[in-house]
């Protein structure tokens, strides 16, 4: 954060109604036309790279603090975004940027290489190809994983997820796939918002956002306070939350046309490039903004908010969350010796990096101590290594080997690698019988054949071969195969956390991190990589393996893998499983069983 932001933030804590935040749309083009969007409806002339750049230089002379080029079309089909963003950037802004996802890697690598501090991305669905028509599909994906992958140090990549009838059912997914795909990414979850506005959508019902709480992931930033603000406007037809649209914030159009915010005009045309513009903007009449019946766009309501002193709590929480990393060492502390500790621990780890960050963190924990605000961080990881959890494991684990008599089952596989530009799918039907008969039946399959023969015939017929004895033997997760160190406590899935270090190497082990559940001792998870690669071709390859509670059985729910190949790029498999029917022996006690 530049001098200039600091001073112009602290500033607004004294004089609330001083313009601080603005949205710049630098065009309305765009070259999708999502169902919900009604901005390319509306056309605007677009002034040029010098016509443009004069609008940035009134709206630093306004006092703005925070510049976000979005509320129109797609930034990025201008040829100047890049030059635009760094001139806003030198004025001293704190400049973001949001883009659909579907341009080209060369402009996402220009934009990762501006001065902009924020990305974000559109996100709505992981599944399938619905473009052009809503931000779901395979590029948006490819664009994200890219900007994920390449995201320097000093830049924050944001997906904004919007939640609707249409996608209501399938967020808990969503979050869990960027979780796990795009680690360095934070989630912003916005219930959609209706009403008749260019940016509200008519057709479209109010969301119940009682789902916000109830989603669990680490990188999700949606604060307390914003959750709550939604769940008034899901109830009140009439939402008014203080809103400063005109004086606090705002919204330029490509022409420099002033509105109120994205959805509304002011009844007279004011225009940011008029040589008269402040007198009018300083007897202008933002009274209109009353006829609105509310809205919780994230950007205008978190900003006004977030000067409120009942926010700072989850004000703080929202920047922990943001500047530090799930798996990072301040966390941990944070967790174990409380939130102090753990702020010191980050400026610490900072220093050791970049002086500049560092500094920008001590500066943060002088401001949470002014506003006396805590972080809530204190809660204790529990005992070092739980006794016996790895012992109640493999005890069960034999439990389900003398219990498991027949279970059948559906599953898809998917497979793709976008440079060979091959993918294949396929539906098939196991059956086991105890103890070590495995059947498969193609029920149906698509897409390349040689991927079909080439990776699903093999993993079939080896997990046929590997369901003997002595194969289970060789691959089972126990103390025989693994040195198990105990990592932490996952409260979201209430399951103890192990490292675990094959003891040997050779193809059927891994090196990871394995999920138990505490009440039933059962694997929930498994994230990690082969210890062995499977052939000179693999430079990387990382899985994961969920596993869910069926009847009495603790069985497998999905897998999902990537690989780096030499020369022949990014491969990923997916395979869901579903439809178990389980049988359990006559004579076998009631218990939850695990399966690996």
């Amino acid at each position: 954060m530049s001098p200039k932001w600091w001073f112009r933030t602290l500033r607004n804590l004294l004089q609330r109604r001083c313009p601080y935040f603005a949205h710049l749309a630098f065009t309305h083009r765009c070259n999708l036309r999502c169902r919900f969007c009604q901005i390319p409806e509306t056309h605007f002339d677009e002034v040029d790279t010098a016509g443009m750049m004069q609008i940035i230089d009134r709206l630093d002379c306004m006092g703005i603090a925070v510049l976000s080029i979005s509320g129109g079309g797609e930034p990025l089909l201008r040829s100047d975004f890049a030059t635009l963003l760094n001139y806003a950037a030198d004025k001293g802004m704190y400049t973001k940027i949001s883009s659909n996802g579907t341009m080209s890697l060369a402009r996402y690598r220009q934009l990762l290489d501006s001065k902009v501090a924020e990305i974000g991305i559109s996100l709505d669905g992981v599944e399938g190809n619905d473009l052009p028509f809503s931000h779901c599909g395979p590029k948006i994906l490819d664009s994200i994983r890219y900007l994920n992958d390449n995201l320097p140090a000093d830049k924050t990549l944001t997906l904004n997820i919007t939640l609707c009838e249409t996608n209501q059912d399938q967020v808990q997914s969503i979050v869990d796939y960027c979780t796990r795909e795009f680690p360095r990414a934070r989630l912003w979850l916005n219930p959609v918002v209706v009403g008749d506005g260019k940016l509200c959508v008519a057709t479209q019902k109010k969301i119940d956002p009682k789902i916000l709480w109830k989603l669990k992931s680490p990188t999700v930033l949606t604060p307390e306070f914003y959750r709550r603000a939604c769940e008034r406007y899901f109830t009140d037809p009439k939402f008014q939350w203080g809103c400063l649209a005109g004086e606090f914030f705002f919204d330029i159009k490509p022409n420099g046309d002033f509105w109120l915010c994205q959805d509304r005009p002011l009844p007279e045309r004011l225009n940011i490039l008029d040589p008269h513009f402040e007198d009018k903007y300083r007897s202008a009449d933002f009274s209109d903004r009353r006829r609105c019946s509310g809205c919780t766009y994230s950007c205008y309501f978190m900003t006004q908010k977030c000067f409120e002193p009942q926010a700072w709590p989850g004000l703080a929480v929202y920047w922990w969350q943001l500047n530090t990393r799930p798996d990072e060492p301040c966390r941990v502390t944070a967790k174990q010796h409380g939130w102090f500790v753990g702020l010191l621990h980050f400026c610490a780890s900072r220093l050791a990096t970049n002086t500049r960050l560092a500094f920008q963190g001590a500066r943060m924990i002088a401001l949470l101590l002014v506003l006396g605000v805590s972080l809530g961080l204190g809660a204790q990881v529990g005992e070092r290594e739980p006794a016996g959890v790895i012992v109640t494991m493999e005890q069960r684990n034999l439990e389900r080997q003398r219990t498991l008599h027949h279970f059948s089952a559906y599953r898809t596989y998917g497979a793709n690698n976008a440079r060979l530009r091959r993918n294949a799918a396929m539906t098939v039907f196991v059956e086991f019988r105890a103890p070590s008969e495995k059947r498969f039946e193609v029920l149906e399959r698509s897409g390349s054949g040689g991927v079909y023969k080439h990776v699903f015939e093999p993993l079939l017929h080896a997990e046929v071969v590997n369901a003997s004895a002595a194969a289970r033997a060789q691959s089972e997760i126990s103390r025989r195969n693994y040195i198990f160190e105990y990592a932490d406590f996952d409260a979201d899935t209430n399951s103890h956390i192990f490292n675990a270090t094959p003891r040997t190497v050779n193809k059927y082990l891994f090196r990871g991190k394995v999920w138990i559940d505490a009440d039933e001792f059962a694997i929930r998870r498994i994230e990690g990589e082969p210890v062995q690669s499977p052939s000179f071709w693999v430079k990387r390859s990382h899985f994961v393996h969920e596993y869910g509670k069926i009847g009495n059985f603790w069985l497998p729910i999905s897998t999902r893998s990537e690989s780096e190949l030499r020369l022949f790029g990014r491969s990923q498999l997916m395979i869901d499983y579903f439809g178990y029917d389980c049988e359990a022996s006559a004579e076998a006690p009631n218990v939850a069983l695990s399966q690996q």
